[in-house]
């Protein structure tokens, strides 16, 4: 059974970028010259396990950062993880060439939907490389690179009056 999302919820917002970079990414297709011409994979909160299917696939995975609710706005931070496994001395460029598509036009469009990348004060959209990320029985490097992007979403409306005192 699956719950529907509501409203400004910070799973609308996760659902529209994955959403995004789905619209993004369908143009890049690789082909290792074994597995044949491979699109983007998309996971959601988990990191996806290296097979033999997809050695040189890249793939994003989405998950939630952070979230913060001052009584007055309410902030939600999404971690897109972009990354390939791959035998190919490029193949980090794939990861850099999917991660700097996605920065690019976040920055250019600064909203999805209702909500607003947040750019200003303490919020930034963050990014960093690692290389070789150390992950259980690899066979091949994973050439991994992370953004963080903070939204304004909508916070949830207090039930009582802040106009009127409480009894006691």
């Amino acid at each position: 059974m699956t719950i529907a999302t509501v409203g400004m919820s910070p799973l609308d917002l996760f659902d529209q970028l994955i959403a995004l970079q789905r619209e993004l990414t369908e143009d890049i297709v690789l082909d290792d010259g074994r597995h044949g011409a491979q699109g983007v994979q998309f996971w959601e909160d988990i990191i996806p396990p290296r097979t033999t299917d997809n050695s040189n696939t890249p793939f994003i995975y989405q998950y939630f950062h952070a979230g913060a609710d001052d009584g007055e706005s309410s902030t939600c931070t999404i971690g897109h993880c972009i990354g390939t496994y791959s035998p190919d001395l490029d193949g980090w460029r794939d990861a850099k060439h999917i991660a700097f598509r996605i920065r690019e036009e976040l920055l250019r469009r600064r909203q999805v939907g209702k909500y607003r990348l947040l750019l200003a004060g303490d919020h930034r959209l963050t990014w960093r490389c690692i290389e070789q990320l150390t992950v259980e029985n690899r066979t091949y490097p994973l050439h991994y690179m992370e953004l963080l992007s903070t939204w304004q979403i909508a916070g949830a409306a207090p039930l009582y009056d802040e106009g009127v005192e409480a009894c006691l």
